[in-house]
């Protein structure tokens, strides 16, 4: 997201990635109001929309395959960051300002699109082995896949 930022302010930024693919791992399935509000003004209201709904209707598909047992798609619904208890919605002081069910993954996806288009160079399987700093500048050592 910060790559996003500083490119749209026309900065050059080069992201390094150790990982040479994306991991698929789901670390979180929902993103919260404050994340919401600042990936919107990236421009990325529609993009999140489209992927809740995505995500909503893979929850009914499920709950279709189950015969509507209650266990997978209870599950998925009451899902929260730390096993923590969301707010009921008659309790919240700003009822407009909601979770999104985007998983992490689709997230990262979104993320690496919206990077490229703003000019964002990003390098898969480099890791930072070094980093220098002195009064003309950082210099940053990765290794490649190419050494």
């Amino acid at each position: 997201m910060a790559a996003c930022v500083l490119g749209l302010a026309g900065i050059e930024t080069v992201v390094l990635e150790q990982r040479t693919e994306p991991d698929r791992v789901l670390k979180a399935g929902s993103i919260g109001p404050l994340a919401i509000e600042a990936l919107e003004r990236l421009g990325l209201r529609d993009e999140l929309l489209a992927a809740e709904r995505e995500t909503m209707a893979g929850y009914a598909e499920m709950d279709a395959r189950t015969d509507g047992a209650p266990d997978a798609l209870a599950k998925a619904q009451r899902e929260h960051f730390a096993g923590l208890e969301k707010i009921e919605a008659s309790r919240r002081s700003e009822p407009g300002r909601r979770r999104m069910r985007v998983p992490q993954p689709v997230l990262v996806e979104i993320l690496r699109r919206k990077a490229e288009s703003v000019g964002v160079t990003l390098r898969s399987g480099h890791a930072v082995t070094g980093l220098r700093q002195d009064e003309d500048g950082v210099t940053v050592l990765a290794g490649t896949p190419d050494g």
